[in-house]
């Protein structure tokens, strides 16, 4: 009798042993301790798809699919038994763990490389490791499983369907129809590309629409449109209104090309010698050019060092004399717009210690002083993820309301700064005029849902919530 009873747990410990850890746990098991060059090792040697979950820290559908979906029974079984499951962080933070920290260098070239410019952001590669599908937004778990199976079947991978050949690549139709298609999934690495396509046979590359796609594509100096843009720079802008729009993204260029790669190696230079060099090698390059690559310059040098400031700041939990930290960098990095640069890392500082009055405060400061040199994507964003998520001040949240009001009346077109809007007033109380709003940005989100389901599905979730009264922010 005794023996039996020995035997019985035996075999209960060896079935215990037998099931996969992560059925005996809840949710999808996402790899943890493993580099990305190991877990493209495991999808080969197991033969099975990878699943990659791009999130950033300050992301809230990226949390809203971490809590309810990755969470779920149906999608654990779907995602554990179908793909090889890995989450990684694409944002840096000063709370970040070593196996994080493991990440940054193979989190910057993902980046880079897929052109990952919305979160959250999904990518799926096959047991060879290629790119094959993409998603973006936030869904419910039984869209995002039916999203995600097309992964694995190569007729409805995101991929494929930007195939080129001999006669669609001379096709502006066609060419043009793939770069929104691109762009509206946030993909701005497949939108360059189609692009380069597309000012080869474009006929008229100063018409208004053009010039548009031109400078919303364009991700570095090997691109077509580089030259052009680069020699026609005053001209552009003269047909675009008289902004100064090219010299910026020109000086994005720069910045990632010429100035980050020095900062990041370390290698002192100063701003004369940098400024020598590239006028040799873009000698077409406008004085106005110069003048921001020299202020970037300072900039960066002075973000890169004010960052590891406030890192020692956070770790002995102290409190910055920001006048102070401003006043010292003024005189040491002259030219350099740095009031407004000092002003953007207050909210990042306080967010990282969970600090909302004085996220809120920092955020409305920033806000009064430079909301016009701000793109109406920076604002919306500062007004979701900081205010709306999780400031409950009235009176700051009045002035939000004005700030999103006002880039609803530059975009009257843009779903997201609608559904912020209509958050906002949700959020005060003003429910009518909330869900009237929300309506309008679902009927936006609607006409754009094949091509961003994300959008739609995250509006909707939001219409349905104020619908029924409940709560669509977090503090």
């Amino acid at each position: 009798m005794q023996k039996s009873k020995i035997r019985m747990v035996y075999l209960v410990i060896l079935l215990i042993i037998s099931i996969p850890l992560y059925s005996i746990g809840q949710g999808i098991h996402f790899e943890k301790g493993l580099t990305w060059q190991q877990i493209l090792d495991k999808a080969k040697q197991d033969n099975k798809y990878i699943f990659m979950d791009c999130y950033t820290t300050w992301c809230g559908p990226c949390k809203t699919m971490a809590k309810y979906v990755f969470t779920d029974k149906d999608a654990a079984e779907f995602f554990n038994k179908k793909f090889i499951n890995v989450s990684v962080q694409m944002d840096k933070t000063a709370k970040d763990a070593s196996e994080i920290k493991n990440w940054y260098v193979d989190a910057d070239e993902i980046n880079k490389t897929y052109g990952i410019s919305a979160y959250p952001t999904f990518l799926y590669f096959d047991p060879n490791g290629k790119i094959v599908h993409r998603v973006t937004g936030a869904y419910d778990v039984k869209e995002f499983i039916s999203k995600s199976a097309a992964a694995l079947d190569s007729t409805k991978q995101y991929y494929q369907r930007f195939s080129l050949n001999a006669d669609n690549e001379k096709d502006s139709v066609f060419l043009i129809s793939q770069i929104k298609k691109a762009l509206d999934n946030s993909d701005l690495v497949t939108a360059a590309k189609f692009t380069n396509y597309y000012f080869n046979v474009v006929n008229s590359p100063f018409a208004n629409d053009n010039l548009k796609i031109f400078l919303k594509t364009i991700t570095s100096s090997g691109d077509n449109s580089f030259p052009f843009l680069l020699n026609n720079a005053d001209s552009i802008n003269r047909i675009l209104g008289g902004r100064t729009d090219v010299q910026y993204k020109l000086n994005w260029i720069f910045i990632k090309e010429e100035i980050e790669p020095l900062i990041k190696k370390g290698l002192g230079m100063s701003w004369n010698k940098l400024a020598a060099l590239l006028k040799l090698k873009y000698p077409k390059a406008s004085n106005r050019t110069f003048d921001l690559m020299f202020g970037s310059f300072n900039s960066l040098v002075f973000r890169a060092e004010i960052k590891e400031k406030l890192v020692l700041f956070l770790e002995r939990r102290i409190e910055p004399n920001w006048n102070l930290l401003l006043k010292d960098a003024l005189l040491k990095y002259p030219g350099a717009t740095l009031e407004k640069q000092m002003a953007e890392e207050k909210p990042q500082f306080y967010a990282s210690q969970s600090n909302w009055p004085m996220v809120g405060k920092a955020v409305v400061g920033l806000m009064e002083k430079y909301n016009s040199k701000m793109t109406t994507n920076q604002i919306n964003n500062l007004l979701w993820d900081y205010l709306f998520m999780h400031c409950s001040n009235v009176k700051m949240l009045e002035k939000s309301v004005l700030w999103a009001q006002q880039i609803v009346t530059k975009e009257p077109t843009e779903a997201i700064f609608l559904d912020t809007y209509a958050s906002l007033l949700y959020k005060l109380g003003k429910k009518k005029e909330a869900m009237d709003l929300e309506n309008k940005a679902l009927i936006l989100a609607e006409q754009r849902r094949e091509n961003a389901p994300g959008e739609y599905t995250d509006i909707m979730n939001n219409y349905q919530k104020m619908k029924n009264g409940e709560r669509t922010w977090k503090d």
